[in-house]
């Protein structure tokens, strides 16, 4: 509390009133809002429960009633002679109580105590038969006189189906044989959904032994198993669980509210499941007035709070603010100064004082840029004379020799380099062509030491359209070779490869040379180790390779350097990424 305190006592009096009215308002305006919401939603999550429950004893109802026209077909048909009379005369009469059954009924089959099964697909049947006819027939004999139904099966006839059975007597009441009729889940499935499902609420039917009957396939709100499709088991023992009436649920979508029935005659039981989203869109309306009334107090408080600070606050804050920006002399501003009192003479010596700041500034940074711009051309490489009489000896050498075609690939290397070191058009050249002087320059070395060392590179292509410092891989070449491989005394080898590690480029040049210890690789790139190559390419060391780079990028940027003796050095150019927009020829490596 008392940092808050404090906090609020450096605010200003329009941030102090307006956070005051805030406050007060959100909180008496949230509890308005949170209470109205939540009984909205109790109300209409009551109404449409008790809709729901009113529905469930409808369809029970009608369950009923279909159920009952079964029943009643199996009556009539059951008293029809022509069952006994074989099969060309049970075989139509079937057929026609099938047409008749208005989809209720997909296949009816007689099973006579004679070893007679006839069936209104009689075709079908005589091709792929029925297994369950047995099972049909002794439930039949269980019970006699009584319709009897089983649970869900497939049918080779009638697919997902449920059987109902009646016993068959003659006149001398004798049994006789057992009607059975397949009916039409399907049918009974696409006449529920208009009455039962929708987007935020599903159903599915149980059996008494909690069996699914019917359910809707292409609903988000059940877990389904995917092969075969089926309610998931864990699901069906969690509805078969529920007890009558209103209870919660969980389901793929989160939390449901299912409504439980046994309202009908079978004793199986029918679920309606409603996503509990559907209550909280439902006020949605009610949410949104509250959120434009909201917006609009909030839009009555900056009113007022601009209304009060317009001539008090705004001109003071503007000061302090401009002061505040003092570091940042890039681009100085003026304040507009439309008033004489204190205010205005105020902001008038603000004026004075930040044209003169800034004039001191643009000073300062002229005199640093000619400096730093000094420094870098001091860095720049010199061409070293040893490098160049070296040369020339060799290509002297294998003139004598006549080694025409190596003369003419040493003046080549020779020439690119001399022209890549001279070209002064900018100091950042791309990767592609960093990799093509060192080429160059290690063709030359292998002429004039023979096969000392074998250099290698290993570059990606998509980096070689990255800009790097120009001259900035070529003395750690040359420090490899001079320092590291020909101290060893024996064939070196020197590895060039490169990175991108988010936003910088790693190249890391490796030789297995003579190495240095600890202390000395520590020291290489401070200001008391200067290297230089008297006898090289040019006089640019490791450590104005260094400085170069965090000149141009950053003191983050620069060399790191690991190094071991006998076992070579590790050396690693860390550096931002910079593209170059030319298209590159080919990877290197």
């Amino acid at each position: 509390m008392g940092r808050l305190r404090a906090w609020m006592d450096r605010r200003g009096l329009a941030l102090k009133w307006f956070l005051s009215l805030f406050v007060l308002t959100s909180i008496l305006l949230g509890t308005l809002a949170w209470n109205s919401l939540h009984d909205a939603e109790k109300v209409l999550k009551r109404q449409y429960l008790s809709s729901t429950e009113t529905l469930n004893d409808k369809i029970n109802h009608i369950l009923d009633i279909y159920v009952d026209n079964i029943k009643t077909t199996l009556r009539q048909l059951s008293v029809r002679p022509e069952l006994l009379r074989g099969k060309s005369e049970a075989v139509p009469v079937l057929q026609s109580y099938s047409d008749l059954s208005q989809g209720y009924v997909k296949t009816f089959y007689w099973i006579g105590t004679d070893g007679s099964i006839y069936s209104s697909k009689q075709l079908i049947y005589e091709l792929v038969g029925n297994p369950q006819l047995q099972e049909l027939y002794d439930l039949a004999r269980e019970k006699s006189r009584v319709i009897q139904w089983t649970e869900p099966y497939e049918s080779k006839l009638s697919g997902k189906t449920v059987a109902f059975v009646q016993p068959v007597y003659d006149a001398s009441q004798r049994f006789v044989g057992v009607l059975a009729a397949e009916i039409d889940l399907d049918t009974l499935n696409s006449r529920l959904l208009p009455l039962l499902s929708g987007y935020d609420r599903t159903f599915t039917i149980l059996t008494a032994q909690q069996n699914v009957l019917s359910i809707e396939q292409e609903s988000t709100l059940i877990p389904y198993n995917v092969y075969p499709r089926t309610m998931s088991e864990a699901f069906r023992e969690q509805l078969a669980s529920l007890p009558q009436g209103v209870s919660a649920v969980s389901g793929p979508k989160g939390k449901m509210t299912a409504v439980k029935s046994f309202g009908n005659r079978m004793g199986w039981s029918l679920i309606t499941l409603i996503d509990e989203n559907y209550f909280y869109r439902a006020t949605s309306d009610l949410s949104d007035n509250l959120k434009q009334t909201a917006l609009i107090w909030f839009a009555i408080l900056i009113l007022g709070t601009w209304l009060m600070t317009r001539r008090l606050v705004s001109p003071i804050r503007l000061l302090i603010s401009k002061m505040d920006r003092v570091h940042n002399l890039e681009y100085p501003s003026a304040i507009a100064v439309g008033r004489s009192d204190e205010i205005g003479k105020l902001a008038q010596s603000y004026n004075d004082m930040m044209s003169r700041i800034f004039q001191l500034v643009q000073t300062v940074k002229s005199i640093e840029q000619d400096k730093k711009e000094y420094e870098l051309k001091m860095l720049q490489s010199q061409i070293g004379p040893h490098f160049l009489y070296n040369t020339l000896a060799c290509i002297s050498s294998l003139s004598k020799q006549q080694r025409f075609a190596e003369v003419d690939e040493t003046i080549r290397s020779l020439t690119h380099l001399l022209s890549f070191s001279f070209d002064k058009i900018s100091e950042f050249v791309t990767l592609e062509h960093e990799l093509q002087a060192i080429r160059a320059y290690a063709y030359i070395q292998t002429i004039r030491y023979g096969n000392r060392f074998e250099l290698a590179i290993e570059v990606p292509k998509e980096l070689l359209a990255m800009q790097v410092l120009k001259l900035s891989i070529q003395p750690i070449i040359e420090n490899a070779i001079f320092h590291g491989i020909i101290p060893a005394k024996r064939k070196g080898k020197i590895i060039v490869r490169a990175t991108r590690r988010n936003q910088e480029l790693h190249i890391v040049v490796y030789d297995n040379g003579a190495g240095m210890d600890r202390a000395m690789s520590r020291s290489v790139l401070t200001d008391r180790f200067i290297k230089k190559f008297s006898r090289g390419f040019n006089h640019v060391g490791l450590q104005n390779v260094h400085h170069r780079i965090g000149i141009y990028s950053g003191s983050k940027y620069g060399l790191k350097i690991t190094s071991s003796k006998r076992r070579g050095t590790i050396v690693r150019i860390i550096a931002p990424i910079q593209y170059e927009p030319a298209v590159v020829s080919e990877a290197i490596g």
